[in-house]
């Protein structure tokens, strides 16, 4: 079962997905899609601090073959997959901050293969930014569409309670300046 938790930046929705993945019986592995960059330590620190160390880390790099192979070991590995920003990691690796480096054509495979994972997969997001150019909001719009299509569950994670949410209401939330 894939489960969505989207909500505004800070709001507690990393917490509630860890609390949620938590939950599940079975190994679980966190996989981390920031970049390690000066900007993001602050985060990923804090994210590290609150994991239980009986949970297995995956940091993606943003090169794709070997973050594609470990992304599909992980599946097959662990019966629960909790993944924070995946449309940040998809956007950086297809170009979106700099040169592109795959069409997200091909990262679309990626995010329909985890709809066949036995187990329970989180997945955390959040709405695009209103400073994003419209072909940057355009872009990040068809990632978010993609899990959501996949998604067995959304929820809108907002003043500390997380609401169930359908597709098109999560789309808009999502998408507030379209």
């Amino acid at each position: 079962m894939l489960h969505l938790i989207i909500g505004p930046p800070r709001s507690g929705k990393s917490e509630h997905a860890e609390r949620l993945v938590g939950s599940f019986a079975g190994t679980t592995v966190y996989v981390g899609t920031l970049p390690t960059s000066i900007f993001y330590q602050r985060t990923i620190q804090v994210h590290r601090d609150r994991r239980p160390p009986s949970w297995t880390l995956l940091e993606l790099t943003g090169n794709l073959d070997p973050d594609f192979g470990l992304l599909r070991d992980a599946e097959r590995s662990f019966d629960n997959l909790l993944i924070d920003g995946v449309t940040f990691y998809l956007a950086r690796v297809c170009g979106l901050f700099g040169p592109p480096r795959m069409p997200l054509s091909e990262g679309a495979p990626l995010l329909y293969s985890l709809r066949h994972h036995q187990g329970q997969i989180v997945i955390v997001d959040m709405p695009v930014s209103r400073q994003m150019a419209p072909a940057e909001r355009t872009f990040v719009r068809n990632i978010h569409i993609v899990i959501l299509r996949i998604a067995d569950s959304i929820h809108w994670f907002a003043h500390g309670e997380p609401r169930p949410i359908g597709r098109t209401a999560a789309l808009q939330r999502m998408h507030p300046c379209t």
